[in-house]
């Protein structure tokens, strides 16, 4: 009250004079002012606490997720009410909402009811033994009916067939044990050379092959429960692929993951955090807050000036109008595509204008115009002349959709095609002379296929290149700790990562005896992939910049006692010279084992002869034979690659 004079005048009005029909009670009028008082202190101090309020949704989401064991439940959410369709368990979506209430309730200042949920699905993959999912919290809670949009052509068929894990996660028998892990790809593909269903895991290719190939009801050959139907729905159905060659594409990717276990968390990590993202907009606070609404003009469209905030809708410039047809409205309005228009308005112009010109200038003398050669004298005979590019008017772009339609008895079709005549004279100057061999509605649906081509390519965020990573080994049990330790070394960084098998020789005996033999022996696999890159590399002018050379090699330590200690050394090479390694923790050898490697036999075929097991050291190796699997020969790999790769994925750090 000394502060506020108000609130002395309305303190005497409500509570001291008791005014009729608005008298509160002392107790009543302090509580509502400072509940007021609360919410702005709570804005201005948010952001302070924004860290710690996100840790502690994290470690709550955790602990629900392992008191109740609801990983697969949590994850199959995430593609219930995240991906593009509506045939998911209503109940199975239901009651995970329901575990997930209390959640709501308590952080509902700070978090939307879509973060929790997608909160809730990475944590669920971590869980499940998968990779570290990136998330951040500022989604803006939206109706169910504005969610549901059609992105076939948002996610690549690679990133599809990764996302088709998450059916895995559905109607599991109780009691079931379910891991994060390329099984599903691996059924899938024998299932498809078998021409049959995978039985072990019911999760079919067919229906999603059939799909491909343009029957929507996914009920293939091989195709799992129909969508919707009594058994249930299916991520057959649920999950098309398209363009030309997906039916091809799918039985490739799938056939990848099935082969390469690190490969396919990659690109599921990848997938699965563009999952979480691309049908929100993303506010600066909290989901209810009025400041997570952009700025608006009196027509209701996001201003220029709100150019880094959330996505919603925004006005073309007028010369860009063209790409207001009905199929390019379909497409997501993302970040990269709003900063392209409002940014780059002239540049955006100029490759819509590109599409009609030839990839260089013809040295052709200039010659009289036809519609094939469409030769546009721009001077006198003998001089460079510009040619069009005719064939975006002749043909559809090779990628175009099946879902593609442009109809010029649209409204905003039509539109478009002004204002692409407008942009482009091109168009008018070629028509005439082309539309009496092509229908107009095909010259045009050909055009706009790939202004579309251009309008989804400008709506994309470009992926990092891929750096490349050389192992000194075929064994794919040192391919896949390589793959894991380089997922996990630089988890969260954006970096994606291509490897390489190297036939490396070691330079020392087939069993290195001791730390530094066995060392050694890890170094000359490594430099060996150096060297052979730089050879190859000589005419392209070095080795590119940031790349790996890894050499892992198992040995052996003899103790004081005469016992044999069981060890590996990893050793990580960089094109720049800068190099690391680390040892694997050590177990010792039972007698029988070491019996037999101090007669010169070398482990991994000692411990096939001791066990009776059939090249184990390509498989769990004799950790994974002596724990009974709970460390396998890749995971014992894997967690010294990581201490290895320590200093380049984190050079803050080593100082």
């Amino acid at each position: 009250r000394v502060l506020d004079a108000r609130v002395r005048e309305a303190h005497g009005r409500l509570v001291a004079d008791g005014e009729p029909g608005a008298a509160l009670s002392e107790q009543d009028f302090y509580f509502n002012y400072f509940s007021h008082v609360a919410a702005l202190l709570s804005l201005v101090l948010g952001r302070e606490d924004a860290d710690e309020a996100r840790r502690e949704l994290r470690h709550s989401v955790r602990a629900l997720v392992r008191v109740e064991d609801c990983a697969p439940r949590m994850a199959y959410l995430s593609w219930a009410l995240f991906g593009w369709t509506r045939g998911f368990d209503a109940a199975e979506r239901d009651a995970a909402m329901a575990m997930l209430e209390p959640l709501f309730e308590r952080y509902k200042q700070a978090f939307s009811r879509a973060d929790v949920v997608s909160l809730a699905g990475c944590v669920a993959v971590e869980e499940l033994g998968g990779p570290r999912i990136a998330w951040r919290p500022g989604r803006v809670d939206a109706d169910e009916s504005d969610c549901f949009w059609d992105a076939s052509t948002y996610f690549s068929a690679q990133e599809q067939v990764a996302l088709r894990w998450l059916d895995s996660c559905h109607a599991l028998p109780p009691g079931a044990k379910h891991r994060f892990g390329n099984e599903v790809f691996a059924h899938a593909v024998v299932a498809a050379d078998a021409a049959q269903p995978p039985s072990a895991s019911g999760w079919g290719n067919g229906g999603a092959i059939a799909n491909a190939k343009g029957n929507g009801n996914g009920k293939g050959k091989g195709a799992g429960p129909a969508q919707n139907g009594a058994d249930g729905p299916s991520a057959n159905a649920a999950w098309p692929l398209v363009g030309p060659s997906a039916a091809t594409g799918a039985r490739g990717w799938e056939q990848l993951f099935a082969a390469d276990e690190g490969r396919f968390a990659q690109d599921f990590a990848f997938a699965f955090t563009k999952l979480h993202e691309w049908k929100f907009r993303f506010g600066a606070s909290a989901a209810r807050s009025s400041s997570s609404s952009p700025a608006r003009d009196e027509g209701g469209n996001v201003t220029p000036a709100d150019k880094d905030g959330p996505l919603t809708t925004f006005k073309l410039p007028k010369r860009l109008e063209l790409f207001n047809f009905a199929a390019a409205r379909a497409l997501p309005i993302s970040r990269e595509w709003r900063r392209a228009v409002l940014d780059d308005e002239a540049g955006v112009a100029e490759r819509v204008c590109d599409l009609t010109r030839p990839a260089a200038a013809s040295a052709t003398p200039a010659t009289p115009s036809t519609p094939d050669s469409a030769g546009d004298a721009a001077g006198t005979a003998g001089k460079r002349v510009a040619r069009a590019n005719l064939g975006v008017f002749r043909a559809a772009h090779p990628e175009t959709p099946p879902e593609f339609s442009f109809d010029l008895d649209r409204p905003a079709d039509l539109q478009a095609a002004v204002a692409a005549s407008a942009l482009d004279p091109t168009i008018n100057k070629f028509k005439p002379s082309l539309v009496p061999r092509i229908p107009e509605d095909e010259f045009y649906f050909n055009y706009f296929s790939h202004v579309y081509h251009l309008r989804r390519a400008l709506g994309e965020a470009a992926r990092p290149a891929a750096t490349k990573v050389f192992v000194g080994s075929h064994n794919p049990v040192k391919l896949n700790a390589c793959k894991r330790a380089f997922i996990t070394a630089f988890q969260g960084q954006g970096k994606r990562f291509e490897f390489f098998a190297v036939e490396a020789p070691s330079g020392v005996q087939d069993q290195p005896i001791g730390d530094d033999e066995t060392r050694m022996g890890a170094l000359n696999r490594a430099r060996f992939c150096l060297e052979e890159r730089r050879a190859t590399r000589a005419d392209d002018g070095g080795v590119a910049d940031c790349e790996y050379f890894v050499g892992l090699e198992g040995g052996l330590v003899e103790e004081a006692n005469g016992d044999l200690l069981c060890c590996a050394w990893i050793a990580v090479l960089t094109s720049d010279g800068a190099s690391n390694c680390a040892r694997t923790a050590t177990f010792t050898l039972p007698p029988a084992l070491s019996s037999l490697v101090r007669k010169g036999i070398e482990l991994g075929r000692a411990d096939d002869i001791v066990h009776g097991t059939v090249n184990s050291k390509q498989k769990g190796g004799t950790v994974g034979t002596l724990t009974a699997g709970q460390i396998d020969r890749t995971l014992y790999y894997k967690h010294a690659a990581v201490l290895a790769l320590a200093p380049f994925a984190n050079p803050r750090l080593h100082i």
